[in-house]
């Protein structure tokens, strides 16, 4: 495991050879909701310094109304929507002894492990551990491999629309 100054370190030394080598967009696809601050953090240290347009994205963010389409909720880490997306990507990649633990609140209506939660949202820094017994947070045995396409098609979709955008910019 990286630190998370470590990992942003490292989006920001890649990102300053990708525009050294003639890069003028990049596009950083985050698969891991644990990278998303580094990733913001590496954004926000780059801005003035390389001059290539650098973008971001969560594969789950742009997709967020399919997902609570198709979704259980909670939906959080190893739920049936990430569990279902793998399962259509590469049904390997998944234990048949799946896990259901709707998981901790932090603080309840607030602080919820839960990306789908309603208004009104807060967030805290946690540790799994604080949350979850097993590391599941959500429904993993709801988890089919037809949700896992639907959710799929619509982000590849979205990522296709977004990357096209980004080379107008």
């Amino acid at each position: 495991t990286l630190s998370e100054s470590t990992l942003a370190n490292m989006i920001v030394d890649v990102c300053k050879s990708l525009e050294h080598h003639g890069f003028k967009k990049i596009i950083i696809i985050n698969g891991h909701g644990g990278n998303s601050t580094a990733i913001s953090n590496a954004l926000h240290d780059m801005n003035g310094i390389v001059s290539a347009k650098i973008f971001s994205v969560d594969w789950w963010t742009i997709a967020t109304d399919k997902i609570k389409e198709v979704a259980t909720r909670p939906a959080f880490h190893a739920c049936d929507m990430e569990t279902s997306v793998a399962w259509y990507l590469d049904q390997r990649v998944l234990d048949d002894k799946r896990v259901d633990e709707p998981g901790r609140s932090i603080i309840p209506g607030f602080v919820e492990p839960d990306m789908l939660a309603p208004p009104p949202r807060a967030s805290t820094a946690f540790m799994m551990k604080d949350i979850t017994e097993s590391g599941v947070v959500g429904y993993s045995t709801k988890a089919t491999k037809e949700k896992g396409k639907q959710i799929a098609d619509v982000v590849l979709e979205r990522l296709e629309k977004f990357i096209l955008k980004v080379a107008e910019v």
